[in-house]
């Protein structure tokens, strides 16, 4: 039996006290999340178009690190479920010679990707600034709980702030690019790029207020 749907139940089942805020935030969530999966699907799509570009075949040194790049998250991710690459390959009806196949050829598309954003990187002068490095660095000591200056030794000694500073270039690259293209859909026509940008939270949360506003008025009079 379903509870009635009305600002009571709202304010006990939720932060909000009114089932149009409610309304109003949920609707708000689902634009965000579907506009940034657009925009991921915008820069997946780019990468792809970009790597069908590269006529040259990538070194078999990049396919392999990204070979091995991909199997050891998937045995990261299975770790983590608690199975083992035996146990997934007989829930997916697969054998490993087939998922190496599928490993190897993803390994290919991406060091063509990584040829082209890299060629793209340097005609366009693109390029990382220390500031740029330092903030990434940051964002990586945030996400392993460590210091500053420790994951910056780390990175150091390890000889890894090159690969950081040109996974950056790369990142800018392929941001330039996707302010370059123009996106359509499967006729064809061109797609609004306002459409997967999501909407400012200062101005939904005005919007929230003034219709919010606008209810209590209107119970008033």
């Amino acid at each position: 039996i379903l509870p009635e749907i009305d600002d009571e139940w709202a304010e006990e089942a939720s932060e909000f006290e009114t089932v149009a805020a409610l309304r109003h935030d949920l609707a708000q969530r689902a634009a965000s999340t579907r506009a940034v999966q657009a925009q991921m699907a915008v820069r997946q799509g780019t990468a792809e178009a970009l790597a069908a570009l590269v006529d040259e075949e990538p070194p078999e040194a990049m396919v392999q690190g990204e070979l091995q790049q991909r199997l050891q998250d998937l045995a990261m991710r299975l770790d983590a479920q608690g199975m083992d690459m035996e146990q997934y390959l007989a829930a997916t009806g697969g054998d490993i010679e087939q998922l190496m196949a599928e490993l190897r050829e993803a390994g290919e598309g991406a060091a063509r990707i990584d040829l082209a954003l890299r060629a793209i990187a340097e005609a366009e002068q693109v390029e990382v600034d220390d500031d740029e490095l330092t903030a990434e660095l940051e964002a990586i000591s945030r996400r392993v709980g460590q210091d500053l200056d420790e994951v910056e030794a780390t990175h150091r000694e390890s000889d890894q702030i090159g690969a950081v500073r040109s996974d950056l270039r790369k990142n800018k690259a392929l941001e330039w690019l996707v302010d370059q293209v123009t996106v359509v859909d499967e006729d064809g026509e061109p797609i609004d790029p306002e459409l997967v940008v999501p909407p400012p939270p200062d101005e939904t949360d005005d919007e929230t207020d003034e219709t919010e506003q606008d209810d209590e008025a209107g119970a008033t009079e």
